[in-house]
């Protein structure tokens, strides 16, 4: 007989490169109450995941930048804060 063995197409599908590919999808949504309040609208956020290779991105067209104003809103409140003088 010619050709590959059971044995050989098992090590074949067990090897580097086929392994399954998938990541899974994260959905946040943030009403504009939970948000600071000069942002003023509400804000969903889509996280890609791919565990395989231990990355992670936004999937949502603009969620970097938007998450970039908040992170930035969020600073500047705490630093207005801190900047209070104790009661």
């Amino acid at each position: 007989m010619d050709g590959p063995t059971m044995g050989d197409m098992q090590s074949a599908a067990n090897g580097p490169g086929s392994s399954e590919y998938y990541t899974m999808e994260y959905t946040y949504m943030y009403p504009a109450t939970a948000l600071p309040a000069g942002y003023g609208k509400p804000l969903t956020v889509k996280i890609e995941v791919d565990p395989g290779k231990d990355k992670d991105r936004f999937s949502s067209l603009g969620a970097d930048r938007e998450m970039d104003k908040v992170y930035e809103m969020v600073a500047q409140a705490k630093l207005a804060a801190a900047k209070q003088p104790a009661p």
